[in-house]
């Protein structure tokens, strides 16, 4: 673009640089002509403005038709009444003032959060094995740093006891301050479990199910889970599929592998096959 502006030399590759190049290139830009279109690009900068624009470009494309209350004028909508044929749009202000009207039926069980143009952000998953690695040392650190201090800690009160030259304190005390961090290490121990299970582990089903699509095969893409119904939705539909396209796929893709590539390409499909099935 500098170039082409008259403004500056052409680029430089890396590889031919040298001192001479480098050399030619300075001189060029000090030339007046040069000089002088390096500052007409400057004056368009200047008059430019991208911010001003960049704002005006995001409210342009802003869906309004589908942002605004139907209700009160002005106001954007943040929920959905679904008790009608066609579902409304109303903003907080009008939920609020239908919610308190006395001489309107109005539900809130048919109330829907609404976001005309939701953007979901999803992790995808497709490394089962360091994943599961890095799942499996971490639950197994959390668990053996808390059995190990189940023991540790009540001798280190001791020793500390003794270092300090406290024997002098009632054994109860000491024995009680001993059973605490005890108690504490129990306690981590759970928290270590619980969240091994409940954070680490659950996700490792996702990346399984990904395992395919390292080997170059289509895997069905998962809806979001908003609620219950969803959710069964979710955990049905795939297992049925899974069913029919893991049992049907081994039997395909073995057969598709023997007829192209012999002994070999029917290990290869058995391989794909099982993948599928364990999917």
């Amino acid at each position: 673009m500098i170039a082409n502006a008259k403004a500056g030399p052409p680029p430089i590759p890396p590889k031919l640089l040298d001192s001479r190049i480098l050399a030619d290139a300075i001189a060029l830009c000090l030339r007046a002509e040069n000089a002088k279109a390096a500052g007409d690009i400057a004056n368009k900068m200047r008059d430019e403005k991208g911010v001003r624009d960049a704002v005006a470009s995001f409210h342009r494309k802003l869906p309004r038709d589908r942002m605004m209350c139907e209700a009160v004028p002005g106001r954007s909508a943040d929920w959905l009444f679904t008790h009608c044929k066609y579902p409304i749009r109303l903003s907080n202000l009008a939920v609020e003032n239908l919610l308190l009207a006395k001489d309107v039926r109005f539900g809130r069980k048919h109330l829907k959060h609404y976001g005309p143009s939701p953007i979901i952000i999803k992790n995808k998953r497709s490394d089962p094995v360091t994943s599961a690695s890095s799942a499996g040392l971490r639950l197994t650190s959390d668990i053996t740093a808390s059995t190990v201090g189940m023991f540790t800690d009540p001798v280190k009160v001791y020793l500390d006891n003794h270092k300090t030259g406290s024997e002098g304190k009632s054994r109860l005390k000491v024995h009680g301050k001993a059973a605490i961090v005890s108690v504490k290490s129990i306690d981590h121990l759970a928290v270590g479990a619980f969240k091994g299970g409940m954070v680490d582990i659950p996700p490792l089903a996702e990346e399984f199910r990904n395992v395919p699509r390292l080997l170059s095969q289509d895997v069905s893409e998962q809806r979001e889970i908003t609620g219950w119904k969803s959710g069964a939705a979710v955990a049905g539909k795939p297992f049925v599929h899974g069913f029919y396209d893991g049992v049907g796929g081994f039997f395909y893709r073995s057969y598709k592998g023997a007829k192209d590539e012999g002994a070999l390409g029917f290990a290869k499909g058995c391989g794909k096959g099982l993948t599928g099935i364990i999917q």
